[in-house]
């Protein structure tokens, strides 16, 4: 069977938007409940708002967008007047991007409706479409959501053990694939690094004599062993179609010098307790093996003592709650202006 979405409900399907989101890294989501009719009471034609940390593609200086999302469950094209409601809500409110998802596609007028109301509107925020070809390339490899939504991939099959399957192509194994290269690959001294192209993974370890945290919650010998923070540096905004190397970009150097003056800043953290491991590779590549790193080696700086890899969210964005990581190691002048 194709992937589809027609056996949910309407009220099921903002609820899989919403997990969706969630899943994807978007935080402070809020779900106006409503029956997925225009006329609900309850969402009064405005389904979730959330929020997402973007990266500037120049400077990779990072940044809080506010997102308005709609969601549009209907088993032909969405007309043009089902858009009206939404992009009411978001002249009136200016969220940063306006996400329409359709369970299955916009009808031709539809789309032609929204490239003639940007242009001779000039909307204060960007427009996106989900459409159901979308949601079938986000959705693989999200297994919590596919068993929960009861969706079907033709890829996959009950008659095999996704963990054991051995298939070179396979998703996992690519994973297994690329996290090997980065985790046999030569640490050397963070504070060691010179210019270098391309994008790619990277891993921080700490080597330091001293206990880092009395009240947390680990064993020192397993952060000795395993990497403290996990990343990845990526060359475009939409790294998912970027399948070539980019190595014209110096995302993956950037990054990590950015760490290191992270570590520099830091009152009670030595740059020479640290080493890294890189592998430059595609975006695609990176954007695929990073969950799988995360979640095999659980590096502290990106669970416990989350905040490490923030960057300065600018003049008027310093409303937010200093991170984790800065309450434990302050020093970066930026985030002494967040709120304690």
């Amino acid at each position: 069977m194709s992937f589809s979405l027609d056996h949910l409900s309407s009220l099921e399907f903002e609820e899989f938007c919403v997990d969706l989101l969630v899943d994807a890294g978007f935080y402070s989501v809020s779900w106006r409940r409503g029956t997925g009719l225009a006329s609900s009471p309850a969402d009064q034609g405005r389904d979730i708002e959330c929020k997402k940390y973007s990266r500037d593609d120049l400077d990779n200086s990072g940044y809080e967008e506010k997102w308005f999302v709609e969601c549009k469950h209907h088993k032909q094209g969405v007309p043009p007047e089902k858009l009206n409601s939404a992009l009411t809500w978001a002249s009136a409110e200016r969220p940063d991007q306006l996400l329409i998802i359709a369970s299955n596609f916009l009808s031709n007028a539809a789309k032609n409706f929204l490239e003639s109301y940007q242009l001779h509107n000039a909307p204060p925020f960007r427009i996106r479409v989900w459409e159901k070809p979308d949601l079938e390339r986000i959705v693989a490899g999200r297994t919590r959501l596919i068993a929960k939504y009861r969706l079907n991939f033709p890829v996959q099959s009950t008659s095999f053990d996704v963990v054991k399957c051995s298939d070179p192509l396979y998703l996992n194994a690519i994973s297994r694939s690329i996290s090997d290269a980065l985790t046999t690959s030569s640490r050397i001294p963070l504070s060691s690094i010179k210019s270098f192209d391309g994008s790619g993974l990277y891993a921080i370890h700490y080597h330091g004599s001293g206990k880092l945290y009395d009240s947390v919650d680990y064993e020192q010998d397993s952060l000795l062993e395993g990497p403290i923070y996990i990343g990845k540096a990526v060359g475009a905004r939409d790294a998912l179609l970027n399948i070539g190397s980019d190595f014209y970009s110096t995302a993956l150097y950037r990054r990590l010098q950015g760490h290191v003056r992270s570590i520099e800043e830091a009152s009670n953290l030595n740059l020479d307790d640290f080493s890294c491991q890189y592998v430059v590779m595609a975006d695609v590549w990176a954007m695929l093996a990073e969950p799988y790193l995360l979640s095999a080696l659980n590096p502290l700086w990106n669970t416990s003592i989350t905040g490490f890899g923030l960057h300065d969210p600018g003049a008027g964005r310093y409303g937010a709650r200093r991170s984790v990581w800065d309450t434990l190691h302050p020093g970066r002048r930026w985030a002494e202006k967040l709120r304690q």
